[in-house]
């Protein structure tokens, strides 16, 4: 009933992926982009995936 009305939204991104895009794009690490953010490196790959995935899908 909740979700119906749209007054659950879920949990705010606590990462702000336009960061590790840019790190990436300058040619930083994927390890050093996860220090310098203090997040996994784990987020540092789904976050590029997710991005390659989605430019994927608009170029097809």
């Amino acid at each position: 009933m909740v979700k119906e009305r749209g007054a659950y939204k879920g949990r705010k991104p606590s990462i702000n992926r336009e960061k590790v895009l840019q790190r990436h794009c300058k040619g930083v690490a994927n390890a050093q982009i996860a220090k310098l953010l203090g997040i996994g490196r784990a987020t540092v790959y789904r976050i590029l995936d997710e991005q390659s995935n989605s430019e994927a899908e608009v170029s097809s």
